[in-house]
């Protein structure tokens, strides 16, 4: 008995210790998109250069069922599913063309910064904002725009910059 218990508490101080490592995306989906934000470079670092990454892809019936069925186009975004396990492969179905339509800015410790959106030649649908923090703390990433016809705010959570 005592085995079992030294087991499962190894267990879960090994898996706590992981957990800050794990990708940190977050999404949203919006009406027939599903919109990815987080950091190029995890995690990222204060005074090192990175960028904010936006990816768009066509949201999937799954995509749809796990982010409920709620209205999101002035949502702030306080529950964003996290993508702990996913699996970071290269975007294939990516909505390309969104540079010029899609607005972010990124605000942390009470200063904000809009970023210039520049679209991945190699991973269609996938947009970076150079972005270096001049400090520690939790960014605040609001994106706007219109996807086809369809607009959205949203703001996202993305890890935290040490």
């Amino acid at each position: 008995m005592l085995n079992k218990i030294l087991l499962l508490l190894s267990v879960a101080i090994i898996s706590a210790g992981l957990f800050g490592n794990v990708y940190a995306h977050k999404s949203e989906v919006i009406g027939d998109y599903k919109i990815q934000v987080g950091w190029m470079k995890e995690p990222p670092v204060s005074s090192m250069k990175n960028a904010i990454e936006i990816t768009v892809t066509k949201a999937t019936e799954s995509d749809k069922v796990m982010s409920g069925s709620h209205d999101h186009e002035s949502h702030d975004s306080s529950s964003h599913q996290d993508h702990a396990n996913h699996v970071v492969k290269k975007n294939t179905g990516g909505i390309s063309g969104l540079s010029k339509v899609i607005e972010a800015d990124v605000t942390m410790n009470g200063k904000k910064t809009f970023l210039k959106l520049v679209e991945s030649r190699t991973n269609k649908g996938t947009y970076y904002g150079v972005y270096t923090p001049d400090g520690t703390g939790y960014p605040l990433v609001h994106v706007v725009g219109k996807i086809k016809n369809t607009p959205f705010e949203i703001t996202f959570h993305p890890e935290k910059v040490e």
